[in-house]
Formats: C-alpha cells, sequence, structure tokens
C-alpha cells in the first residue's frame, strides 16, 4: 500500500479558480485504479469553505475518495 497526495486545480482538473475546471481523466483513472489496488489517497489543496465541499464532492463523482484532505496553511503562492 502507498499513500499518495494529490492537489486538486490544476491535477485533478484544469485551473479555474474558484469554478472547476475540466476532469483531468488520465489522472482521475489512475487515482481510481491505484485506490482499487489498496493504496490511499489523500487530497491536498488551498481550497476553503464552499469551494472546498464542492472539490471533494467532485471527485467523490468521479470515483475518487480521500482518506484525508489537507489544506496548506498559508494558501497558493499565484493567489
Amino acid at each position: 500500500m502507498k499513500i499518495i497526495a494529490v492537489d486538486f486545480d490544476g491535477t485533478l482538473c484544469e485551473s479555474a479558480w474558484p469554478d472547476i475546471g475540466k476532469a483531468h481523466w488520465g489522472v482521475i483513472n489512475q487515482l481510481v485504479k491505484r485506490q482499487a489496488e489498496g493504496d490511499k489517497i489523500i487530497l491536498w489543496t488551498c481550497r476553503t469553505g464552499k469551494q472546498l465541499e464542492e472539490a471533494v464532492k467532485w471527485c467523490t463523482n468521479h470515483g475518487i475518495r480521500f482518506k484525508a484532505v489537507k489544506r496548506r496553511p498559508y494558501g497558493d503562492a499565484s493567489s
């Protein structure tokens, strides 16, 4: 078993903050496969509040279930 930490914007989907961009299906499909093989997935993001809830729901709807959700303490350097 491995633990995989993954960012949301620009990794699981195109960057479209505060909206959610188009899905990056190659990444999503790989994570779903790895999860089925027993790996644990952690979401590591700058999103908070409603945007974080929407991102987690979006991921769940795309087959990704997180072991944990972590936030960077100081937000995104590009914001």
